[in-house]
Parts: C-alpha cells; structure tokens; sequence
C-alpha cells in the first residue's frame, strides 16, 4: 500500500524478538505494477528456491548471517477500515491501495461513491 516497488521472501532463524533472527535465505522480487495476486504468485515461486537454499543451509554448505535490524520493518494487521479508499488522496496513494488489497486479499480495496438519506453507494476493488 505504500507504493514500494520491491518485496521478499526471507527463511530466518527465529529468537525471542520479532522478525530479529539470524537469516538463511532470502530472495527479492521486483513488483511494480503488481496487483496482490500477481505479488503471491510470484513470490511462492520465489519462496521455493529459498527453500533449496535453506536444504543447503541446513547441509552445513553454507552459514546464516546476522540481519541488519536498523533495515527491519514492520506492518499492522489491516481492517476492514484500511481498505476505505479517500478520494481527497493523490492518485498514486489511492492506486497502491488498490493494488496491495485487490483483487481477493481481505480487508479489500473499497470507496465510498454516494451518501444521500442514510444510503450508501460503494465501489469495490
């Protein structure tokens, strides 16, 4: 949703943090212009050649490496609410909502087009 042109897959060692272990494999996925199907698919493709990675690691063939924890980031779990498209946002922003929750991932991408009479009209993505 933040416009971000670039995604991962990453096979780590899991401690007593969040998303702070020591990481075994990791591949990048450029995905501009991908809509969150287009993202999941691509990147269970990427998910199995970390896998064969990982089977190497684990054969002693190679070694974890320590993460870099100031490069670490962090997401919410979204809501319904999340999805809410507003209109008074630029393009851009309103167009990466709509590609990072479109078109099955829940909460789902919607917008409000008409509130008259306690009715109203939604536009879903």
């Amino acid at each position: 949703m933040d416009g971000k042109i670039e995604t991962g897959v990453t096979i780590m060692l899991m401690d007593k943090e969040i998303d702070h272990g020591s990481l075994l494999a990791s591949a990048g996925l450029q995905i501009a212009g991908y809509t969150y199907k287009k993202a999941e698919k691509a990147l269970r493709s990427w998910a199995r050649s970390c896998l064969s990675k990982f089977y190497r690691i684990i054969s002693r063939r190679n070694k974890a490496r320590e993460q870099d924890h100031a490069e670490a980031t962090y997401t919410k779990i979204l809501k319904r609410r999340d999805g809410k498209i507003d209109w008074n946002e630029p393009a851009e922003k309103i167009y990466n909502l709509i590609r990072a929750l479109n078109p099955d991932r829940a909460p789902g991408a919607y917008g409000i087009l008409r509130q008259a009479q306690d009715k109203l009209k939604y536009l879903i993505f």
